[in-house]
């Protein structure tokens, strides 16, 4: 596991490693727009609505991801 990951590198690695689009992810009911900005934007917050969706959508704990 490498050192420093932010949370925007873990969610595009978790897509990437499971082969999905963003619009793939229309099951977690957050936005395509949303999603792209949480993979591409350091600066935009997730809220805990949509981190909560995220972790149960990929089956991991709130702390791998942040």
């Amino acid at each position: 596991m490498k050192q420093g990951i932010t949370v925007q590198e873990r969610l595009k690695d978790l897509r990437t490693e499971r082969h999905l689009k963003l619009e793939e992810l229309a099951a977690t009911k957050i936005s395509k727009s949303a999603l792209g900005s949480y993979e591409n934007d350091e600066l935009k917050e997730i809220s805990h609505k949509n981190l909560v969706e995220l972790t149960k959508f990929y089956s991991v704990s709130t702390d791998y991801l942040l």
